[in-house]
């Protein structure tokens, strides 16, 4: 089940809401919503629910365990047992038929005989829900948090399913207060609702009208490739990507909201960064927020000498292009942006920001787009095929596959919508508002921003009909960070 397909929008969602709000105290509420989420998940992943359960149940084990030997010698070993049992479970699923990928082309050079390539389904949300459950493990261990007594909170704060699939990788400490004790405002549910159906728009009006025509030029035959298309490619895929992912985040962010839940922002307009390093200060911070604190700080962070943070630094990105995917695309994706962001700090940010700003913008962008090509590719000819066409050196030119084949009405009005908002043009307009509209109406004259209430509330109904139309005439289409 996922948040755009229309079980979860016109059935799932409406029963849970409807008999969560209808219920008379929190503990009941929490069973409901536990219930609920482990449903939600298991019409997708079937026995693998069992497989969440199981992450669950350990790691609410291991946080007891943490608590009541923190600071000896058997806490270290918890805290030991804790990593491998999560990280292990994580390589198991998701890198075993990698390495023996590549275990049997070394063998094959040596003429050795290989090993059996398993077959393991990789469940939806296992990089998430164990990265969540291990930094609830980790902070006790780290920060002295206290220990959840009551297993079904910790079920619920793993496996809520507003967050359960692709996150935001939400801290124990920062909702620990509202699992036993929220309230659900009328202000925070609308704020909510709205904030669920703009980044169902996002993804269902902007990032799946895309993906048509990325799908489809990443399917042209390499010696058919051509600039044109290649740019077309990589510069689609990265709105793409941003408006499935980022709509992803909304939504979910939004769904918490609406059952009194408070989760942090998980981006924050990426793609008008001005430079690598700040492009990752704002894209998928929840992720990229966990390898600080739970790997580059515990490395030394900034408190050691300087080419060991460099070296930190690469590290964790290696780390990163790991985390999404087990192909050397993503490694290569890891080491690049590592390299950059090792270069930035150590010459080359202090010439960019000397820079005129749309040029830091414009290097920004040239970075995402090259790298992104090692992300999107099948493979890693693929990914240099297409660097080679975005520099020019490309061996297409027929006309079957002319840049203006793929690139249709539809697809050119969702790529100038999305790069538009893209920018902070919301926050702008807020500003304005207030800076320039609100002093003219003078005291008296209704709450903050009210002026602007009916247009919003118009342009969410908009959207969300929109969404309705074209979900009901278009196949689904899974978000792309499923497969991690």
């Amino acid at each position: 089940m996922s948040y755009s397909s229309p079980i979860f929008l016109f059935a799932f969602l409406p029963l849970v809401l409807s008999a969560y709000l209808a219920l008379p105290s929190l503990r009941v509420r929490n069973a409901l919503l536990l219930g609920a989420s482990l449903v939600f998940y298991a019409w997708g992943e079937g026995i693998y629910v069992g497989l969440l359960l199981l992450s669950i149940g350990a790691n609410h084990g291991f946080g007891l365990c943490q608590e009541r030997l923190r600071g000896t010698r058997g806490g270290a070993w918890t805290l030991a047992l804790a990593l491998v049992a999560n990280l292990g479970l994580l390589g198991a699923f998701k890198y075993a038929g990698f390495a023996a990928d590549n275990l049997n082309a070394v063998l094959a050079e040596l003429g050795l005989p290989g090993v059996g390539r398993p077959t393991i389904h990789l469940p939806i949300g296992l990089s998430f829900y164990t990265f969540q459950a291990l930094s609830y493990v980790l902070d006790i261990h780290m920060r002295g948090e206290s220990a959840q007594r009551n297993p079904l909170n910790t079920a619920l704060y793993v496996a809520s399913f507003p967050q359960l699939i692709l996150g935001p990788i939400v801290r124990y400490r920062h909702i620990a207060g509202e699992i036993t004790g929220r309230l659900i405002r009328v202000e925070d549910f609308a704020e909510g609702a709205g904030r669920f159906i703009i980044g169902l728009g996002k993804k269902v009006l902007i990032a799946d009208t895309i993906a048509v025509a990325v799908d489809a030029v990443f399917a042209v035959p390499l010696n058919a490739l051509t600039p044109g298309l290649c740019w077309l490619g990589v510069a689609g895929f990265a709105l793409q990507l941003y408006y499935d992912f980022s709509g992803y985040s909304d939504m979910a962010i939004g769904l918490g909201r609406m059952f009194g839940f408070h989760f942090r922002e998980n981006f924050n307009y990426p793609l008008f960064a001005r430079s690598r390093s700040d492009f990752f200060r704002r894209w998928h911070i929840s992720f990229f927020t966990w390898m600080r604190d739970y790997v580059y700080l515990p490395l030394c962070g900034t408190r050691c000498p300087v080419w060991r943070e460099r070296a930190n630094s690469l590290f964790v990105f290696l780390l990163a292009g790991i985390w999404h995917g087990s192909t050397w695309g993503f490694i290569a994706w890891g080491a690049v942006n590592g390299l950059v962001i090792v270069a930035e700090r150590s010459w080359l940010l202090h010439h960019v920001q000397r820079w005129w700003l749309p040029l830091q913008h414009a290097y920004m962008l040239l970075i995402h787009l090259l790298s992104n090509a090692l992300f999107r590719a099948q493979s890693v000819e693929q990914a240099w095929a297409i660097l080679l066409g975005m520099v020019g050196i490309a061996k297409g030119g027929a006309v079957p596959h002319e840049v203006g084949r793929f690139l249709t009405a539809d697809l050119a009005a969702a790529m100038v919508v999305g790069a538009a908002f893209s920018m902070p043009i919301v926050p702008w307009v807020i500003a304005w508002w207030r800076n320039s509209i609100e002093p003219r109406l003078g005291p008296g004259r209704g709450p903050a921003l009210a002026g602007l209430a009916v247009p919003v509330l118009i342009g969410h109904g908009a959207i969300l009909l929109a969404a309705a139309l074209v979900l009901a005439a278009r196949t689904y289409t899974p978000f792309v960070y499923f497969q991690f």
